[in-house]
């Protein structure tokens, strides 16, 4: 199995998977017959519009984070057709995150106004404010973080 195409003339790859196929045809007495078709004689019948033999994706090239994608560029590299993997910021996953973080610190806004009703009545606090304040603190750090990356 091998992979084969060219560039289009707007840029994007337009291929074809080739392997071992049967064909079926009609003879010269109208029988319908099989026949083994190789990949070399099915490179033979591509037209004439620069087919290539196509590189491989590079698993190891496509690995990023979750803050990442990569995006194929396909470019005619002479002899074969390869690929340039660019990465980028995934803006949706990053404002996902956002969203997340957010509604997370919204989510423990009620203890917060427990805690300081608590304090205003002369009560003993009912949460930990101190561990409290560390992890809600902690979120606002991680909001700000991924607000940065988006002005980069």
């Amino acid at each position: 199995m091998i992979e084969y195409g060219y560039i289009n003339e707007s840029g994007y790859l337009v291929s074809e998977i080739l392997e071992v196929k049967e064909e079926l045809y009609k003879d010269k007495n109208n029988k319908t017959c099989k026949r083994i078709l190789s990949v070399e004689e099915q490179i033979k019948t591509l037209s004439d519009k620069g087919w290539k033999p196509v590189d491989a994706i590079d698993e190891d090239q496509m690995q990023c984070t979750d803050k990442e994608s990569v995006h194929l560029d396909p470019y005619d590299a002479i002899d074969h057709i390869a690929y340039h993997y660019n990465k980028h910021l995934d803006l949706q996953a990053i404002k996902k995150t956002l969203s997340s973080l957010k509604s997370n610190l919204t989510d423990s806004d009620y203890k917060i106004i427990k805690s300081y009703e608590c304090a205003l009545a002369g009560l003993d606090n009912p949460y930990d404010i101190s561990s409290l304040h560390t992890d809600r603190q902690a979120i606002r750090d991680k909001i700000n973080k991924l607000e940065e990356s988006l002005l980069e």
